[in-house]
């Protein structure tokens, strides 16, 4: 019906992991470090009242598992985030406060528009991404920690010349940057990105010989990542950065449906 004309840069999009450094920057903020120890166990929350979408049926738990479907025990929050496992994700939420704390540091980093259901609905899980987001959006909150915490608002017009060539308008990115707004402290930036940088920390799930890894390897520079799947594969997404660039990818169906 719509023939396509749809852009996704601006649609609302489940960001499964790829939501977690955001969560893990509130937990920072908040007293933890990348050295600070959570216990990756079976966890379970009562949530009563709770009914599937779908079905109606009640959902007396929320009991969140790992990608692997294993326990990993007491880790740090630098392996937990590097190696993307869930229940310390959720933990961190917690420690927060529950997803008003999220939603306020994902404003501040860029995150404007979705994210605005009553912050109940998305509960806890919001730290895997139960919360829509627009993929250019989330894009800017990972510039943000490239910026060292600066956010800096996306802008499509880089240089606008007239028919002679001269120079009308050209975007002053120092000027951008040095007016930018402080989203988060630095340090809390930096920490992040040495967490999504860390290669020899993903080797717990991913091993060392990883697409991340390598894709740093060849660049001969820091690059920082972190990939993000939902339920039935419906959204994949890679986020990364180095000091010059930040991109996002979203990969799925207009439709919604799974991928194969």
């Amino acid at each position: 019906a719509i023939e396509g004309q749809v852009n996704i840069a601006t649609s609302p999009q489940q960001p499964g992991s790829a939501i977690k450094p955001i969560v893990y920057a509130a937990a920072l903020e908040q007293g933890w470090n990348p050295g600070t120890v959570v216990l990756d166990a079976p966890f379970r929350m009562e949530t009563p009242g709770a009914e599937d979408p779908i079905t109606g049926e009640d959902i007396p738990f929320y009991e969140p598992q790992n990608y692997s479907r294993t326990f990993n025990g007491a880790v740090t929050v630098r392996s937990a985030l590097a190696n993307s496992l869930n229940i310390p994700a959720v933990k961190a939420a917690q420690f927060v406060g529950g997803p008003e704390a999220v939603i306020e540091i994902a404003r501040r980093m860029g995150m404007k528009n979705e994210l605005a259901q009553n912050p109940e609905d998305y509960g806890v899980s919001i730290a895997l991404g139960s919360g829509d987001v627009w993929p250019l959006e989330l894009t800017a909150a990972y510039a943000t920690f490239a910026n060292m915490g600066k956010y800096v608002p996306p802008t499509p017009i880089l240089k606008i010349t007239d028919s002679e060539g001269r120079v009308l308008y050209e975007l002053d990115r120092k000027g951008a940057l040095a007016e930018a707004d402080q989203a988060v402290r630095p340090e809390i930036a930096y920490q992040i990105t040495s967490i999504l940088t860390d290669n020899q920390a993903r080797s717990l799930v991913f091993g060392t010989n990883n697409l991340f890894g390598n894709t740093q390897a060849s660049l001969g520079r820091p690059v920082a990542a972190k990939s993000g799947t939902t339920n039935d594969v419906r959204d994949v997404w890679t986020m990364g950065f180095a000091s010059d660039v930040a991109i996002g990818v979203w990969v799925g169906n207009t439709r919604n449906d799974p991928l194969q």
